[in-house]
């Protein structure tokens, strides 16, 4: 005898602890620990010093040797 297969819903991803993140990819709920407060904090730091990037001031002549 085969065991029945539970699909996952969005009840079952409401239903996570406020501690627990989860996102259903191929009908199966996947899980992992929530980010602490202070990880964006940092990561908005971080991305604050990334100078921004512009094609339009690439050198295209360097692209392609002579």
């Amino acid at each position: 005898m085969t065991a029945a297969v539970k699909f996952t819903t969005h009840d079952d991803l409401r239903s996570l602890p406020e501690n627990r993140v989860g996102e259903i990819i191929g009908g199966v709920l996947r899980t992992q620990p929530r980010p602490r407060p202070n990880h964006g904090a940092w990561s908005d730091a971080d991305a604050s010093r990334v100078p921004t990037f512009d094609p339009i001031e690439l050198p295209l002549s360097n692209l392609w040797a002579d």
